[in-house]
């Protein structure tokens, strides 16, 4: 299992380097469809090798909305009682202009509280390269005054005091405290508040700690063959002076499942979230739809989400032993 994870782990960089540009840390919608950008200490989540790989084009009827690409694989390993985790998220803004590639190291160390309790802390370092296209951008001098057509083969007389590529290190952490189908956790994002400024001054940019709480609970209802249940969950994030609060409920019958969220920015609604998915062995995908409800103007920020979660199975009677010797591992979530 050790050599396979290694394996997957290699698989992960090959497929994402094939993609890749450059980006900064995003919120997704489905955000445990994404759980090492959600919080480090959810890195072995589970006991098999899993494998995420989210896309999230933001703000789709808008010509330079984000794009977002992110992959993953994580394991669990038992006999360190810890959780490793490689992830990378290439985020692009205007067409290209402005990017961001991250990537993150998790590690997770799981506590016994005792059968039915458990709990985790991570820790997490990302290296972050910026990058600005000079090429990309327009400036007053490229706009034609009468007629405001944009000729980018004229040459800017603009000075152009920044770097094009600025490289920073970010660490985080969080924890995790959860029974079985109960789940709190926390997450200190960029601790060390890099300087992020690509300007060629003396002022430093630092980028804000992001903090975000998440918690949920699964119910169970017993019908017989089937076995649906329902999982409400909460989820809160701040960032400087931004807010941001997410609120509803997943729920799922045989291969299918779905979830309803509203999401508010504290001053104003923002928007509605739907989601649509299906599960069927080791394989788990989602499409999530966000509604704008709350944007001012004739803004469009609808987004649309795509989400794919491999997740190895365990033979059932190693699980039941270790079950049994160790306690709870992790939260159905």
């Amino acid at each position: 299992m050790i050599k396979q994870f290694y394996i997957l782990l290699l698989l992960v960089v090959f497929v994402f380097l094939a993609l890749a540009a450059q980006a900064q840390i995003p919120v997704f919608t489905q955000s445990y469809a994404s759980h090492l950008n959600l919080n480090p200490a959810l890195a072995g989540l589970s006991h098999s090798p899993t494998v995420v790989i989210n896309y999230r084009n933001q703000w789709a009827d808008f010509d330079g909305g984000y794009k977002t690409y992110s992959v993953s694989v994580d394991k669990h390993f038992d006999a360190i009682r810890s959780g490793l985790g490689l992830s990378i998220v290439n985020d692009k803004a205007l067409k290209g202009a402005v990017s961001n590639l991250s990537v993150s190291g998790h590690y997770s160390y799981y506590v016994p509280i005792n059968r039915n309790w458990g709990a985790t802390m991570g820790f997490q370092g990302t290296f972050n390269q910026r990058g600005i296209d000079n090429g990309a951008l327009v400036f007053g001098d490229q706009i034609d005054p009468n007629t405001g057509a944009i000729n980018t083969d004229l040459f800017t007389q603009e000075i152009l005091a920044f770097d094009e590529q600025k490289s920073y290190l970010g660490l985080s952490a969080g924890f995790m405290l959860f029974s079985e189908t109960l789940y709190v956790g926390a997450a200190f994002k960029n601790i060390n508040q890099p300087n992020i400024s690509v300007v060629q001054i003396g002022e430093e940019s630092k980028l804000p700690m992001y903090i975000s709480i998440h918690a949920g609970n699964t119910f169970y209802f017993d019908l017989g063959n089937i076995q649906p249940y329902v999982t409400p969950n909460i989820f809160f994030a701040n960032q400087g002076k931004y807010n941001q609060i997410m609120a509803g409920a997943q729920a799922g019958v045989g291969i299918l499942f779905g979830g309803l969220w509203a999401r508010h920015n504290i001053t104003n609604f923002d928007a509605l979230m739907l989601l649509l998915g299906v599960e069927k062995g080791v394989f788990k995908f989602g499409y999530s739809y966000d509604l704008s409800v709350g944007q001012p103007g004739n803004f469009v920020a609808n987004t649309h989400e795509l989400s794919l979660v491999i997740s190895f199975l365990e033979d059932p009677q190693e699980a039941k032993k270790r079950r049994r010797t160790r306690g709870l591992m992790c939260p159905n979530i």
